[in-house]
């Protein structure tokens, strides 16, 4: 049986090992950037931003499906769905660091197209990506506190009456949990 202080020191291999990897991958984008494959390596860096990124927007709108679904089995993935949106700050200061390769990644950067000269432009490109994610990260907090007062529901009855009741309180708009099983409402009435 493991004990609380094994799974502690697994937990910081795991730390160093994953901290190693991204010191790996640092180094990597700085040789290629510095080896003259820098197209290259914006472009991976670009795709791997947008991936981790959305992975994180995602992951807060999955633990609300599976709280507006009552789905009790998924309490440790809606825990891990919700933790996600930690790395939203970390995104958005990799965006910033982005910014650095934008002529390489865009070529409309340095030969602005004509026609698309109102949409396609440095200044009006980053008041929406600092739109998308002011709203981005909102929406994700507003969701992250939201779960942690779901109690109308019965999802979370470990809590107390009184903070169930101010909760419903205020949202008298969620359904009110379900009080009989599936299959009692499947089986046919007995007779008196």
């Amino acid at each position: 049986m493991a004990t609380a202080g094994s799974r502690r020191e697994a937990g910081g291999r795991t730390g160093l090992v994953l901290g190693g990897l991204v010191v790996l991958g640092a180094i990597s984008f700085v040789v290629a950037v510095a080896g003259g494959s820098g197209t290259h390596a914006w472009a991976v860096f670009l795709a791997n931003l947008l991936f981790w990124s959305g992975l994180s927007a995602a992951g807060p709108a999955i633990a609300g499906i599976f709280e507006l679904t009552d789905a009790r089995w998924a309490a440790r993935l809606r825990r891990i769905a919700t933790t996600t949106v930690a790395f939203m700050p970390v995104s958005f200061v990799l965006f910033l660091l982005l910014m650095l390769g934008l002529s390489t990644l865009y070529p409309w950067v340095m030969e602005p197209i004509p026609k698309k000269r109102i949409w396609l432009n440095v200044p009006f490109f980053l008041a929406r990506a600092a739109i998308y994610f002011t709203i981005w990260i909102t929406l994700a907090h507003m969701r992250k506190s939201i779960s942690r007062s779901f109690t109308c529901r019965g999802v979370r009855a470990n809590r107390s009456a009184a903070i169930h009741n101010s909760v419903c309180r205020l949202s008298p708009r969620l359904p009110k949990p379900i009080t009989q099983s599936p299959t009692s409402v499947l089986m046919p009435l007995k007779a008196v």
